[in-house]
């Protein structure tokens, strides 16, 4: 299983997408998350072309990813996402070894990321989702009790005829 993996869990309310061992430091990558926490989807993107980081391109990935997840998976619309919260964690460190002299050796520390974006759609939206599956569930009930009826008046017509 590749390492960058993109998820989509909980609810249509909330959208979660991650990358997991990204090769940043957790600490770099935080700075950035700190920006868009809280902005609209497309706002956040626009801020982080802005951003001139190696973690603002890897944060822009994962959230293009989190916006794809709610555009496909649950029909939302781009506009109405919000990025509820980032959490960026340690990952992994990768642990290497530098020559020194008098045949001593130093370790270096290469630090990985994971980096978790949630986003939310807005409530007005949810309500219009509501709304619309209350409509179509009123009009499929109707469609019963009408096929119900007609179906009750056809068997009286052929006992008629009888």
């Amino acid at each position: 299983m590749d390492k960058n993996t993109s998820k989509t869990v909980i609810s249509p309310q909330v959208i979660i997408a991650e990358h997991r061992q990204a090769r940043i430091s957790a600490f770099k990558a935080r700075m950035v998350a700190r920006l868009i926490s809280k902005l609209k989807a497309s706002d956040a993107l626009d801020r982080l072309t802005v951003v001139e980081r190696k973690s603002s391109h890897l944060i822009e990935k994962v959230l293009k990813s989190a916006i794809a997840n709610a555009v496909h998976n649950f029909g939302l619309r781009e506009d109405d996402l919000i990025v509820k919260k980032i959490e960026v964690g340690e990952g992994p460190t990768l642990k290497r070894f530098r020559a020194r002299s008098r045949g001593m050796a130093s370790r270096i520390n290469k630090r990985t990321s994971n980096i978790k974006i949630y986003l939310e759609a807005k409530a007005s939206d949810l309500s219009k989702k509501k709304e619309s599956k209350k409509e179509k569930a009123e009009d499929s009930t109707e469609k019963v009790k009408n096929t119900k009826k007609t179906d009750t008046k056809k068997a009286l017509d052929k006992k008629e005829l009888k």
